[in-house]
């Protein structure tokens, strides 16, 4: 479904596709640059460190600044 609404999209990036839960949050920041201009998809994010889940809630926050964002639990 990602990939769907991904290539239906306007965005030229890539669809960058990840697994909250076992990302640090360093990795997460690497993410989002590399889906800059495209699509990022985060799956598990209920499993994610508090951390990592208040770095993703202010990047959300910054949405100007951030890729499409696709995120499940």
């Amino acid at each position: 479904l990602a990939r769907a609404v991904h290539a239906r999209s306007r965005r030229t990036g890539p669809l960058v596709a990840l697994r909250a839960g076992g990302l640090r949050p360093d990795e997460l920041d690497e993410a989002i640059a590399r889906a800059r201009g495209g699509s990022l998809l985060l799956t598990d994010v209920g499993d994610a460190s508090p951390e990592l889940q208040a770095r993703l809630l202010h990047a959300l926050e910054r949405a100007d600044e951030a890729p499409r964002w696709l995120v499940t639990t």
